[in-house]
């Protein structure tokens, strides 16, 4: 249980910013590597674009932005073993704001999952929070105060709320209904 807390602590991306900006119109695209414990290798038709990316790092992407890659494959970086593809051909969005997340599935395997972020604004005095599941666990609930705003979040999957500016002191995630 504690693995999978800190699994999940670790890779879910959780964000409680204001959103003040309207939404973009050029590409904006985040590389997350979620996949924990090894550092890897982006290679596109047989040439490395990103080379030793550790573990919870973000690369930015944009550069690709409305182009289709051909023969995308991460590799492990020490051993050149194949982790996710090859993939035949990956279609880069070419406007809006995403995040493509490298990461285990609740199998254990790894995938590529992208996200549209919302860049719309919030009300005066809110910030949106958003919760992606990317961990090799189940399906998880935020927990904030005593409420449960988001429940049954499978891997693969985010959400959003709304709430005030400010910091949460009194969240969590848990498996949903622990």
């Amino acid at each position: 249980m504690k693995r999978v807390l800190m699994g999940l602590a670790a890779i879910a991306a959780m964000t409680c910013i204001p959103q003040t900006a309207s939404a973009q119109d050029a590409a904006d695209l985040t590389l997350v590597h979620g996949i924990p414990g090894t550092t890897v290798d982006l290679t596109v038709d047989g040439t490395v674009v990103i080379d030793a990316f550790v573990p919870g790092s973000l690369a930015n992407i944009s550069s690709f932005a409305g182009q289709t890659l051909q023969n995308v494959t991460v590799t492990d970086d020490a051993t050149g073993d194949v982790v996710i593809g090859p993939v035949s051909s990956l279609v880069v969005p070419d406007s809006g704001s995403h995040s493509i997340v490298a990461h285990l599935d609740d199998e254990g395997t790894p995938v590529l999952s992208t996200f549209e972020n919302n860049t719309e604004p919030t009300a005066t005095g809110d910030a949106r929070l958003t919760l992606r599941h990317t961990a090799e666990a189940p399906a998880v609930d935020l927990i904030v105060a005593d409420q449960r705003p988001i429940v049954g979040a499978t891997n693969g999957q985010s959400a959003e709320l709304e709430l005030p500016d400010g910091s949460l002191t009194d969240a969590q995630i848990a498996p949903t209904g622990a």
